[in-house]
């Protein structure tokens, strides 16, 4: 963790591990839409693939929105600066 964020106390350790949290599940979840979609496209099934970005992309949208927001947030109260 940088010494930035150590110095600014739980609200800042909180705020990474909340950063570290939504990542990882933009990650798992594209994951997900990548590997559902590809056993659509083996198995020939054009309503699966459809389906699964129907039903994922939203939440996945939503999900990189809250994180933007959370990365802004964060940067604030970490202090950083533009050239950090």
């Amino acid at each position: 963790m940088p010494d930035s964020i150590a110095k600014r106390g739980p609200l800042a350790r909180l705020m990474v591990s909340g950063f570290v949290i939504q990542i990882s599940a933009m990650l798992i979840l594209g994951g997900v839409i990548v590997v559902l979609q590809a056993l659509g496209f083996l198995l020939h099934h054009r309503e699966w693939i459809t389906r699964t970005a129907e039903t994922l992309n939203p939440i996945l949208f939503t999900l990189s929105g809250i994180f933007g927001i959370w990365t802004l947030l964060l940067a604030y109260v970490a202090g950083w600066k533009t050239a950090d």
